[in-house]
């Protein structure tokens, strides 16, 4: 984790709180805001108590992160926040996907993981078992089932809406 690292090894940061260094960090570098239609979904999943979390390849922590999801009002849609800065692996490696499904005490069988990277994110889901959601606006390999390509949040409550009548 980069904030760890600078408070052990910049002399002027040794006695930094390393939360205090990291929210500085990311306050500084970090620019995020979530994209059209995300609150719309979130909100309908946890109305529907889907349990959700978040993985992130980050250099941060799953904590800074949480912290950055407060700041938008998203933090409590998520159960679990879990960055590769947390556990030391990152994803395509199933096991941070692996990780989160058991802080949620759930299966990867029945699990969607929406995300927005081919080798990172799609990939990793299929290693870990999930069923992979392609959140990508632009143009787009050819994919095929398990994968499934959704251009926006818009379009993936389409996704989500047929799926629970089919349910």
């Amino acid at each position: 984790m980069l904030s760890r690292w600078l408070c052990a090894n910049v002399p002027e940061l040794r006695e930094v709180d390393e939360e205090r260094v990291e929210r500085g960090i990311w306050t500084e570098v970090v620019t995020l805001l979530p994209t059209r239609g995300a609150r719309a979904v979130l909100d309908r999943l946890q109305a529907d108590d889907v349990k959700m979390g978040a993985i992130s390849n980050a250099y941060f922590s799953g904590a800074v992160l949480r912290w950055e999801l407060e700041r938008h009002g998203l933090a409590d849609a998520f159960e679990v926040v879990l960055s590769s800065a947390d556990l030391g692996i990152r994803k395509p490696d199933g096991r941070i996907f692996r990780e989160a499904l058991g802080r949620l005490g759930v299966e990867a069988a029945h699990t969607w993981y929406v995300g927005d990277t081919f080798e990172e994110d799609i990939e990793g889901a299929l290693l870990a078992g999930l069923a992979p959601i392609w959140l990508r606006a632009g143009p787009h390999r050819d994919v095929a089932l398990p994968v499934r390509h959704r251009r926006d949040w818009i379009d993936f409550a389409s996704l989500y809406e047929s799926a629970s009548v089919d349910e």
